[in-house]
């Protein structure tokens, strides 16, 4: 995935889905480069890691 595509996906992460309330600045270079060094560009482990309870595998239990 292109880093425009991955900033794109980010956006709509943190718009659509996350609907936090206020700004997060998810889409900060800074912020943008972690994320794609930890996910590689994988949609599912943003999911993951932006959504940590909505798969229910990481959990304390």
């Amino acid at each position: 995935m292109s880093r425009e595509d991955f900033k794109r996906a980010v956006d709509i992460s943190e718009k659509k889905i996350l609907q936090l309330s206020v700004a997060s600045n998810l889409s900060s270079k800074k912020i943008l480069k972690t994320l794609d060094q930890a996910t590689r560009g994988y949609i599912g482990l943003l999911d993951m890691i932006l959504q940590p309870n909505h798969s229910g595998k990481m959990n304390d239990d």
